[in-house]
């Protein structure tokens, strides 16, 4: 039976063959290179950034490929792998991107439309025009849905700050969304 998903053949792909093989490490590249790569510049805002974490996490995937033995891979697994990796490179680039972060007060919640709207160019394009925290938090809030709770123990900071960057991130986000592109 042919695997009907990316995550499927991946699986497939790496239990097969030695992990580096090159012709399945292409065939993986090419398989994960669409979402992950767009996830990844979601993530660090420019191809380069993008670029090395793309190929980190993707390397993170074949040297973790003993475990596709007991959980194959799944749409969920990757994408943790490859937001992990972004997270990562950028607290490693940025060493105090959350210190000192001011508390943004705003009147109300804010409500942001439906994201759906956007095609995946524009909201790729309006996502990397928000400065680097705004842009970690909104991925992992309105993206990825974390929690509030998650992602303050996935970055390390405290939940009203999380909460904080949530509702100055739309609202900047919104702004930028008034632009033409």
């Amino acid at each position: 039976m042919f695997p009907s998903t990316i995550y499927q053949r991946t699986t497939r792909l790496l239990k097969k063959e030695k992990a580096w093989d090159k012709e399945i490490f292409y065939k993986v590249y090419q398989q994960l290179s669409g979402k992950m790569y767009s996830l990844c510049i979601r993530y660090t805002g420019n191809a380069t950034d993008a670029r090395e974490v793309f190929i980190e996490s993707l390397s993170f995937l074949f040297n973790d490929s003993k475990s596709l033995t007991r959980y194959p891979l799944t749409e969920k697994k990757v994408r943790h792998i490859f937001v992990q990796g972004s997270i990562d490179y950028l607290l490693a680039k940025e060493k105090n991107l959350f210190k000192n972060t001011p508390l943004f007060i705003s009147q109300g919640k804010i409500v942001l439309d439906n994201l759906g709207k956007y095609s995946d160019a524009e909201l790729v394009h309006h996502i990397t025009q928000l400065p680097t925290q705004h842009r970690i938090v909104f991925n992992l809030y309105l993206v990825e849905n974390y929690s509030i709770d998650r992602i303050s123990k996935l970055l390390g900071i405290d939940k009203i700050i999380v909460t904080s960057i949530v509702e100055k991130a739309k609202l900047v986000f919104m702004e930028n969304a008034l632009q033409p592109v």
